[in-house]
């Protein structure tokens, strides 16, 4: 049984963030603002940045660009499933096609070209030698397909001989 002080529900403290006499559209815009951008988005993207020496903006937060979005119709914002609309169709004269028509994606690594370029010595040598420690976790036969690509090619190849990598890199050091 809970000894501390009451709590109120999740529910309450949301609904007394939210203006009631929004459309859904809008109403699901401000809770984005007011709770997921600031107690989550924000915070998560100011510790990544901040963790790695660099300064994060956010140019689309500016609040002149906010509200003047924001003042647009919903039907001008929200058109399907066709994310940022508005965005893809004021920039489709200025940006490549692929930027345009592309996926949301978050910042990617360029593992696989890492992998197979400047670190391919480094997984050969620390993965196929004869004495690899992983082999006592993983099946020889399958390392060497996915280092040389001939196993899981559909899939995400380059994180999975990363891992690979790590854990022979970390039996290496944990039995030295």
């Amino acid at each position: 049984m809970w000894r501390g002080r009451p709590q109120r529900a999740t529910e309450a403290w949301v609904a007394e963030r939210l203006d009631c006499n929004l459309a859904a559209v809008d109403a699901q815009i401000a809770g984005d603002i007011g709770i997921e951008l600031l107690s989550s988005l924000l915070v998560k993207m100011d510790m990544a940045t901040m963790a790695a020496s660099l300064e994060g903006r956010s140019p689309f937060l500016d609040h002149e660009v906010a509200q003047f979005a924001l003042r647009l119709p919903v039907a001008f914002r929200v058109r399907g499933a066709r994310l940022k609309a508005v965005l893809r169709d004021a920039y489709r004269d200025r940006l490549p096609r692929e930027v345009i028509e592309g996926r949301k994606r978050g910042f990617e690594v360029p593992l696989a070209a890492w992998l197979d370029g400047d670190l391919r010595d480094l997984v050969g040598d620390a993965l196929l030698a004869p004495d690899a420690r992983i082999a006592a976790y993983v099946e020889p036969a399958f390392v060497r397909a996915v280092v040389e690509g001939a196993a899981m090619r559909e899939r995400n190849r380059a994180g999975l001989v990363y891992a690979l990598l790590m854990l022979e890199l970390w039996l290496r050091e944990s039995r030295s």
